[in-house]
Parts: C-alpha cells; structure tokens; sequence
C-alpha cells in the first residue's frame, strides 16, 4: 500500500500526486488515484466542497534524483527503437519535459 498524507485542500499544491480517489457525498468519484493535481483541478474541488484529500507523500532530495534517473533510464528504452524520428523525439522531449514539472512542483512525481 502507497504511504498517504491527509491534507487540507487548501493546503494542497499543483503537481502533488492524489493517493486515493477523491468522492464526493453521494459516492461519485471526482479524482482518480494517481491523478496529479492541478491548480484547475484543486479550484473545481473546491467548487465541489471536498475539504480534504489523500496525498503521496513528497520526496527527498535523493528521491527524486533517484526518480529523475528512473524516467530517463525508461524513456530511454522505450525511444530507442525510433531513433531519428522527429515525432518521436519530439514526444520523448514532452514526456521528459511534464516529469521534470511534476518533479518541480510536487517535491516528487509517481515515475
């Protein structure tokens, strides 16, 4: 099981990554696990009345490098088999770019 923090919705920032799904009073679910918060996203809970939400807990310093490196080692292998093509190195250039604003903003990314 995935180590959780309870947090404050107010206290929550963009690019944190929600631990469990967020429901509202009658059960529907608003967020899935995993889903990495957005400023929108946190405002539309807001909207909704949701006070308070399971969080992944942030990472260290090593963590994240540790991290950092995973996603580049696994895009890494994944992009090879294309080699110079410039819609896919375009799309590894993406990825690699959205895992460093998670990292960036949430202390952390699911990887």
């Amino acid at each position: 099981m995935i180590n959780t923090e309870q947090v404050l919705l107010q206290n929550a920032v963009a690019g944190q990554v929600v631990a469990q799904e967020v429901v509202d009073k009658s059960g529907s679910v608003l967020v899935a696990a995993g889903a990495v918060l957005t400023e929108r996203l946190i405002a539309q809970l807001q909207h909704r009345g949701i006070e308070s939400l399971a969080l992944q807990p942030r990472c260290s310093p090593e963590e994240q490098a540790a991290r950092r490196q995973d996603i580049e080692q696994r895009l890494d292998k994944q992009f090879s088999r294309h080699g110079t093509d410039a819609t896919m190195q375009h799309l590894r250039q993406v990825l690699t770019a959205y895992h460093g604003r998670a990292e960036t903003t949430s202390g952390g990314s699911r990887g």
